[in-house]
């Protein structure tokens, strides 16, 4: 692939991890395993039996406490292991008597020393679960990402300058183990350590990103951006851009993500640029997300699922903005319902013309033209802008069109029939008239139609 690139000569290609992965490999740096395997054995022994689970879901209700159950530790769940150090921690008092109640021994449980730590492991896990979250999610420019991972990085710094004062300001879990211990059992130089040892492995794991900064910070900010610092073949355009004030208000309207379409065709050099950085997906949380929702769709339990399906599933699930367009779907629907309660019973009809009604049916062609110039109207308007409704409504309007005609033709052979029904009924009414009283009774009066 680089070969490719440098013999069209697209450029350098850059090589990088998902940074969501990252952040949770870092997390391993704490060397805390022990106390989660501590954590996780005794979760365990309370949920993997039901008699254990229910009286330890009937013990925390009688104690009248504050959750009502302990969720499981899932490895290759992100949050899994913050979420279940948090609860282990808030139901500490409550798990330690429950095992007593069961005979297991409880020391390593009620260790001071064990429950600080634990404690430092829930705020950390906090603080990095709350990074997790700001990286996932849709739409998100890999320069947004690289600055959240970096804000990170300088919190680490405050954090351990501060825990080396023994200020716990931002470590709520420490704070209530230290109003509930002595100040020297809280171990405050070896959380300082873990802190650095987490900063060094933030700043081996993203080095590759440190390399892309000067691209980063061009992307996210041109206007301020030193030209002095900038790659050679872009410091001209630069500084057309900086010097062009309808570009920068554009810029402060829309943001930097969505700014580079409107950088002008006299800036390749930047166009260039920009599309490069865009392009460039700072994890792999869509595909997971995507591959997570299929494997939840094709399940052997719906056996009546096919590929048809699963692609509209997925290409459903996979779009970045779609929002149903409700007013124009319900407007559709009920000019189309309109439509066809007035048209099927005369289409029904029409397989026999000898039910064909008289009157009526001019009154219903007329209501389903309406219907349809409201349908065709709507899809000019584009407030019905599917493809399928628009051919739709074309179909019915030819089938409406063909209707008229044929009600047009049935008119006029109706207008013919009554003019010789009135010659006849002239016919017999002067019959009638010149014919003697004696002969009445033998005259064929049944012979017309009435």
């Amino acid at each position: 692939m680089r070969e490719k690139m440098r013999e069209k000569q697209a450029g350098e290609l850059t090589v990088y991890h998902c940074i969501i992965h990252q952040e949770a490999l870092c997390g391993k740096a704490l060397k805390m395993d022990h106390i989660m395997s501590t954590v996780t054995q005794v979760v365990n022994f309370i949920k993997a039996k039901g008699l254990n689970h229910r009286q330890f879901k009937s013990f925390l209700e009688e104690l009248g406490a504050d959750h009502s159950d302990m969720p499981y530790h899932t490895e290759v769940r992100w949050l899994s292991r913050g979420k279940v150090a948090k609860r282990f921690f808030e139901l500490r008092e409550e798990i330690c008597l429950f095992m007593e109640s069961k005979g297991k021994d409880t020391t390593e449980l009620r260790d001071e020393k064990f429950q600080c730590e634990l404690a430092f492991l829930c705020d950390i896990m906090n603080h990095l679960d709350a990074l997790n979250l700001q990286l996932q999610g849709r739409a998100h420019v890999i320069t947004d990402m690289y600055y959240a991972v970096r804000a990170f990085r300088t919190k680490l710094r405050l954090w351990e300058s501060q825990m080396q004062q023994g200020n716990l300001a931002h470590f709520l879990c420490c704070q209530v183990m230290k109003e509930q211990t002595a100040t020297a059992v809280m171990p405050f130089a070896q959380f300082a350590e873990k802190l650095i040892l987490l900063g060094a492995e933030f700043t081996r794991r993203f080095a590759d990103f440190e390399a892309q900064k000067c691209r980063f910070e061009l992307l996210s900010n041109p206007f301020a951006f030193d030209v002095n610092n900038a790659p050679s073949n872009l410091q001209m355009e630069l500084i057309e851009l900086q010097c062009n004030d309808t570009l920068k208000s554009k810029y402060d309207s829309v943001g930097a993500a969505q700014f580079p379409p409107y950088l002008p065709d006299t800036l390749p050099e930047l166009r260039a640029q920009a599309a490069q950085m865009l392009s460039m997906f700072g994890s792999t949380y869509l595909c997971e997300q995507l591959f997570s929702l299929m494997k939840m769709n094709k399940t052997p339990h719906r056996s009546r699922l096919t590929d048809e399906h699963l692609h509209s599933v997925l290409r459903i699930s996979s779009a970045q903005s779609l929002t149903p367009e409700i007013d124009a779907l319900a407007y559709f629907n009920s000019s189309l319902f309109n439509y066809l309660d007035t048209s099927l019973p005369y289409f029904e009809k029409m397989d026999s013309p000898s039910k064909l009604p008289t009157l009526s049916p001019y009154r219903e062609v007329e209501a389903i033209q309406q219907a349809c110039q409201l349908l065709c109207s709507a899809c000019e308007d584009q407030t019905v802008s599917r493809p399928e409704f628009i051919e739709l409504t074309q179909e019915h309007s030819m089938m409406v069109t063909t209707l008229a005609i044929r009600m047009a033709e049935q008119k006029k052979e109706m207008k013919q029939k009554l003019k010789l029904l009135r010659r006849k009924r002239v016919d017999l009414l002067a019959a009638i008239k010149a014919a003697t009283v004696d002969n009445l009774d033998n005259l064929d009066i049944h012979s017309a139609s009435p």
